[in-house]
């Protein structure tokens, strides 16, 4: 990608064409921020829509919805860059949007133990965030100095940006690193998950197994092959450095979704439990929902008496102390309606407390 003020009039695309070569490189990663961006959108929508209010204060659900948000923005970015080339292709892109895209890059997505191991899972961590926000300061530090300069030149922003890997390891540090961290972070989720049993009650060993072999997949298997394969590919052959960028974009889509499958697989049983207690009326409650409806029917209200009744410290009172008050409210209207089923309810009302009293 170049721009007008060097780019001679006779190498210039035919009206009504564009460049191939600016095609072949950006549809990839058009391709791939399209497809990751409208997975992160439904996984969103999802989680909100299956999620309850109880759940959606816990700390998992905010930074699963942070994650997808990032990779969101990502994809519109992308998407942005991408087609700005498609339809100028001689006219650099904005350099903030360029430098927004470098800082998004480096972002990634108490309980009761010992002092030392305690300190030891978040000291590690911290340590290794710490050391790739110092590595991203760096390198947006040498992209805002010479971006100005660089993306005026032949060799466009994308030369630009392999032009400041060549001469500052800041990539190579940031993916290492990013290895590291991936590989910490999976085992000791997967260890956590291993020693507290965050299953669903009742499963088999089988599923046990199954369900632990697909959380290590998305997040553990996918992140650090693909992270490992993009710093081979690049140290391989760095003349080829669009490949590494493309196993890249897809890690990045492929990181988030493996962080929100593995986080509601590992919490599925009390994510079940947080709906049962949190989503809605209960099932228990149905039992006590037994009284009659508008339409009296003698069997429903035999059905309520046998249910609930009363007690043998308590006196022998009307059949209808035993049913719940909500449920003679709610008849209250379709008695009324109707005389004769008035008096055929008190007709079997009071045979129903003979008998009592004859048994008695």
């Amino acid at each position: 990608m170049s721009t007008n003020s060097t780019t001679p009039s006779a190498l210039l695309p035919p009206a009504g064409t564009n460049f191939i070569a600016v095609i072949t490189a950006g549809m990839p990663f058009l391709l791939t921020g399209a497809t990751m961006g409208s997975i992160h959108l439904a996984m969103l929508f999802a989680l909100l829509f299956f999620s309850t209010p109880h759940m959606r204060r816990t700390p998992m659900f905010i930074l699963n919805v942070v994650a997808l948000l990032l990779g969101i923005t990502n994809a519109i970015i992308n998407i942005y860059i991408e087609i700005r080339s498609f339809e100028y292709p001689t006219i650099p892109v904005d350099p903030n949007v360029i430098i927004c895209m470098g800082a998004l890059g480096g972002l990634t997505p108490l309980f009761r133990t010992p002092k030392i191991q305690w300190y030891l899972v978040l000291g590690v961590p911290i340590l290794i965030k710490v050391g790739r926000l110092a590595n991203d300061i760096i390198f947006l530090v040498y992209l805002k100095r010479d971006i100005d300069s660089l993306i005026s030149s032949l060799s466009g922003v994308g030369g630009a940006s392999i032009l400041l890997t060549a001469t500052i390891p800041s990539i190579k540090v940031e993916w290492i690193f990013q290895v590291v961290d991936d590989v910490f972070s999976s085992a000791l989720f997967l260890w956590r998950v291993y020693r507290q049993g965050m299953f669903s009650h009742g499963q088999t060993l089988s599923q046990k197994v199954q369900q632990l072999f697909w959380i290590s997949t998305y997040n553990f298997v996918f992140p650090v092959i693909l992270s490992v394969a993009q710093i081979v590919i690049y140290m391989l052959n760095p003349d080829n450095y669009l490949l590494a960028l493309y196993v890249e974009e897809v890690n990045f889509g492929f990181t988030i979704m493996g962080l929100v499958f593995a986080t509601v697989w590992a919490a599925e049983g009390q994510w079940k439990e947080g709906r049962r207690f949190h989503g809605g009326p209960s099932t228990r409650l149905s039992a006590m929902m037994l009284g009659p409806s508008s339409t009296f029917d003698p069997h429903q209200k035999r059905e309520v008496i046998v249910f609930a009744p009363p007690s043998s410290e308590t006196s022998v009172s009307r059949p209808t102390d035993s049913i719940p008050r909500s449920s003679l409210a709610a008849t209250h209207d379709g008695l009324e309606e109707s005389n004769f089923s008035l008096v055929e309810r008190g007709r079997r009302g009071s045979a129903t407390v003979g008998a009592m009293h004859s048994a008695s």
